[in-house]
């Protein structure tokens, strides 16, 4: 990711100084390469909604694990939206402590994020009209990977509470069949993290269960009711078997003083809640599909609409989604028919669609060479902000 930003950094460098023609262009140095902010993968942009406010999170450059890491420690920074210009960015962390995964309440006037150290993580609630932070529960025992969800009413929070990895049986020798689907090489690979799904009253910090045991979570996601939660986990017979590891959908019912029994859903695929909690929409065989959410057979969402979109990500009033597509005018060297046996990470080109509730589609980024992602929309759905990597 370092490369792409410094290289986009250079050219608006280099064009500001042909401005200039007085001026001597500057040359841009190590020390200009390493002054270079990116965003943390992994992390969500977040924006009040209010629209007062955005949230993010910067990549700590002076940790040296991030060189590696899929999803890098880093800083959250909030500055204020409005006039012409937005306010100063004001980290809420520095050095050794990091902060992570802002959410915004329902009110748009509190930003709940987590913030850890070496010894664990805590999640933390901001009043942004006070300047008051205050911890939330209690501390976690290893590092947070996923985002806190506000419960509709901004009473409680949802959180995906992490828990220690196993130890794992010390050995001598391991004898390994070449049927073996997966080997212990790509151990390093696979993601076993487990995860507590947990309601914490805001007020009092009264933590309530809501699966009787820790699993391997992927995602969640909480209905628009807050009625019913949606998460991701993996089936345990493909669990690490790179490149073919199946995931399992769950509708888990929250309206309840003990935790429920979860639904494994029929279809697989990457679903989203519609608009009015009801229904749940995911992609399959090129189509957009529906399904009601307390179970029953899936149908086509619009006969019409024949995009292959990602998952849709719905505007603040219900009326029309954002997805994205593959731009099939774009092509890559690196992205090729992958060979039998094999599997690859690389991604095609995307552009950015959004489509209104009668499946009538327009491409709003088709003047772009450059990778989108990340489509997130303004609280009054006049716009949508999104990723984009040169």
């Amino acid at each position: 990711m370092d490369r792409p930003v410094a290289s986009l950094a250079a050219v608006v460098t280099l064009s500001c100084a042909a401005a200039v023609a007085a001026q001597p262009a500057p040359t841009f140095t190590s020390d200009d390469v390493l002054a270079v902010r990116t965003f943390a993968g992994g992390q969500p942009v977040a924006v009040s909604p209010t629209g007062r406010w955005i949230a993010y999170v910067l990549t700590d450059m002076n940790d040296e694990w991030n060189i590696q890491e899929p999803r890098p420690s880093g800083h959250v920074v909030v500055q204020t939206l409005g006039n012409d210009r937005p306010g100063p960015p004001r980290a809420f962390t520095t050095g050794t402590t990091h902060s992570s995964f802002p959410a915004w309440s329902p009110d748009g006037r509190r930003l709940a994020f987590i913030r850890d150290d070496q010894s664990g993580g805590r999640l933390i609630v901001w009043d942004a009209d006070r300047d008051v932070m205050t911890p939330i529960g209690e501390p976690f025992t290893t590092r947070a990977y996923l985002a806190p969800q506000w419960e509709p009413s901004g009473r409680s929070l949802i959180v995906a509470v992490p828990v220690p990895e196993r130890q794992a049986q010390p050995y001598r020798v391991r004898v390994v069949k070449n049927t073996d689907a997966r080997i212990p090489g790509d151990r390093f690979f696979t993601d076993e993290r487990r995860a507590q799904l947990t309601a914490i009253d805001v007020t009092s910090g009264k933590a309530s269960p809501l699966v009787s045991d820790p699993i391997v979570l992927r995602s969640f996601r909480l209905s628009p009711t807050g009625r019913d939660l949606l998460f991701v986990s993996p089936d345990p017979a493909t669990l690490g078997v790179i490149g073919r590891e199946q995931n399992d959908t769950f509708v888990l019912p929250i309206a309840g003083a003990r935790p429920a029994t979860a639904r494994k859903l029929s279809e697989r695929g990457r679903f989203t809640w519609s608009p009015d909690g009801t229904r749940l929409l995911f992609g399959k065989g090129g189509r957009l599909l529906t399904m009601a959410a307390d179970g029953g057979p899936a149908g086509l969402w619009r006969e019409s609409f024949t995009l292959s979109t990602s998952e849709p990500v719905w505007s603040p009033d219900g009326t029309r989604f954002a997805a994205l597509v593959a731009d099939p005018t774009i092509t890559d060297p690196e992205i090729e028919p992958v060979r039998p046996g094999m599997y690859t990470i690389a991604q095609s080109f995307m552009d950015l669609y959004v489509v209104a509730a009668d499946g009538v589609a327009r491409n709003v980024t088709g003047s772009f060479d450059d990778q989108i992602s990340d489509p997130v929309w303004a609280p009054d759905g006049s716009a949508v902000y999104f990723r984009a990597t040169s």
